[in-house]
């Protein structure tokens, strides 16, 4: 049995699944995890996302100020990173934002 590579890929994931992969993955902090939590209920959040068909075409921005400015969010707090893959065919890789307005 021969097995060929996914042709949709999303990368920046720390696994992969052949059939299914939906993690998320903790990204940058620009403050400390006290911080955070003490102002959870008070963050926004905004999320950015590129995705790809069969390797084939892809689109998107999943850069940081477009998650930021898709949320609204003036003074960032932290960043993860949300990545799907589906058989190879359909690959998208988010990016969230968490901060203030």
């Amino acid at each position: 049995m021969v097995f060929a590579p996914s042709c949709a890929m999303a990368g920046g994931s720390p696994v992969s699944g052949f059939l299914l992969g939906n993690v998320a993955v903790a990204g940058s902090g620009f403050e400390t995890a006290d911080q955070i939590k003490s102002d959870l209920s008070l963050l926004s959040r905004g999320e950015a996302d590129v995705w790809s068909f069969l390797g084939l075409v892809s689109g998107g921005d999943s850069s940081i100020m477009a998650a930021a400015a898709a949320g609204g969010i003036n003074k960032i707090h932290h960043v993860d990173y949300e990545v799907f893959n589906f058989l190879g065919i359909v690959a998208s890789h988010t990016t969230v934002v968490y901060g203030e307005k």
